[in-house]
């Protein structure tokens, strides 16, 4: 038991953003790469933290990585884990708002597609689950 307690001690988990960016009454959302052979959802922009990197850089820095869009980082309205045991994976997610401020979306970084969503198009969108529970806790899904 104690070989146990010492080994998972010495793992961390990693840190992640992701950023709810409203414009013209739509939610700005990215479809990435297959996830662990399922199907690509959309989904909020998000990336890891770097180290050194504080977090509104980070949070910056995942939507203009993989949108094309500059905003302004605002207040954290969501906090949640990820974790998988078995597949020996914890992530730490912090989601925030941000304000836009300008930009055209282009799909970059390991984004597919990336879209200003609203109304039945996002009820029609296949939406990460995650990303689904906060868009209805906020009233926008």
């Amino acid at each position: 038991m104690k070989d146990m307690v010492e080994h998972a001690s010495a793992k961390r988990p990693r840190l992640s953003v992701g950023v709810l960016v409203r414009h013209f009454g739509g939610v700005l959302l990215v479809k990435c790469g297959d996830q662990g052979g399922a199907a690509a959802q959309w989904r909020l922009p998000r990336a890891q933290q770097r180290w050194g990197e504080a977090l509104p850089q980070t949070v910056e820095r995942a939507v203009q990585t993989q949108t094309g869009v500059r905003m302004a980082a605002g207040d954290v309205v969501q906090v949640y884990d990820l974790i998988d045991v078995d597949e020996d994976h914890h992530t730490v997610m912090l989601d925030f708002e941000a304000a836009y401020l300008d930009g055209d979306l282009s799909a970059g970084g390991d984004a597919q597609d990336v879209a200003w969503a609203s109304g039945l198009a996002l009820r029609s969108m296949e939406v990460e689950e995650n990303t689904a529970e906060l868009l209805s806790d906020m009233g926008i899904l």
